[in-house]
């Protein structure tokens, strides 16, 4: 995984968004050589950990996996723009742009952990259309287009909610400093209101967890554009709420992400996650759905 994979050049600059079937199928091509990379490493134990902030560690293994997906999408659509989460924002102002995680849940991936993946998804003029996030260590493969459904492996994902918040698995995912105190709150609020709780690691394999039906809500507290594009969709497609915190929709500046299986354990979560008592109903979210939109866009 040197570079681009040759392919023929697209077209994909010009008006209107890159059609469904040909983003998908790059995206899942992307996601599939890359993640077989990264499992090359991990089952060889080849992590090199690098530090990139006062709690953030990242890997080699990232920035290899980064620069084969970047350099195919810049190849593959010339005119497209790439927002990926250890180079950021390349490639032209654009209608077009490619969200990459190129290794989401890095920490489970330096300890050995197998929650981790790829995340890449395809947003025209603000609008994510195409998400797909890879599970290399199980080899499943998640993806969704809008309007088009959600599926793993090729089988329909539909959400399946528990009866009421009190029966539900919760997912949270939340770093240390800044965000310590407000992931404290979170973490009380859930804790007992809630069956059972995880910290994962890994946001976008824990919304499409949500879509799958093996988790009914999942909170994150720092996140970033290419830690929710592709799971928001793809959540979105197989039925599931979500919105930010205060219930709007999730955007290229949201950082705060509450995810569920359905409108009513949304609302009791996001209820809960504001310091109301756990049988408390949250306003809902105003368009039924909290559709995810975004992210082009620079910055936060």
């Amino acid at each position: 995984m040197t570079g681009p994979r040759a392919a023929p050049r697209r077209p994909g600059a010009g008006p209107g968004p890159v059609g469904g079937d040909l983003s998908l199928a790059l995206a899942a091509d992307m996601a599939r050589t890359a993640g077989a990379r990264l499992l090359d490493l991990f089952a060889r134990g080849d992590i090199r950990p690098v530090t990139k902030s006062p709690g953030q560690r990242g890997s080699a293994a990232d920035t290899e996996a980064e620069r084969y997906i970047v350099g195919t999408i810049l190849t593959t659509l010339p005119g497209h723009r790439v927002v990926a989460e250890e180079s950021g924002a390349c490639g032209p102002a654009s209608d077009h742009t490619w969200i990459v995680d190129p290794l989401d849940g890095t920490h489970n991936f330096l300890r050995g952990r197998r929650d981790w993946g790829v995340s890449i998804a395809y947003a025209y003029r603000d609008t994510v259309l195409t998400g797909v996030f890879h599970a290399p260590t199980t080899g499943a493969l998640y993806a969704a287009t809008r309007g088009g459904g959600a599926y793993r492996d090729g089988h329909r994902l539909r959400v399946r909610p528990a009866p009421h918040l009190s029966e539900s698995l919760a997912i949270c995912s939340a770093s240390a400093p800044p965000w310590r105190d407000t992931a404290r709150r979170i973490l009380d609020g859930l804790w007992g209101s809630v069956l059972d709780l995880r910290i994962t690691g890994c946001g976008a394999g824990a919304l499409c967890q949500v879509a799958e039906g093996s988790a009914d809500v999942f909170a994150e507290v720092d996140g970033e554009r290419w830690d929710y594009a592709a799971g928001a969709l793809i959540l979105h497609e197989a039925g599931g709420t979500l919105t930010d915190f205060a219930g709007g929709p999730v955007t290229a500046r949201s950082s705060t992400v509450v995810a569920a299986a359905s409108r009513d354990l949304h609302a009791q979560a996001r209820a809960v996650i504001g310091g109301e008592p756990p049988g408390a109903r949250a306003a809902p979210p105003g368009d039924g759905r909290g559709t995810p939109d975004g992210p082009p866009g620079e910055g936060r």
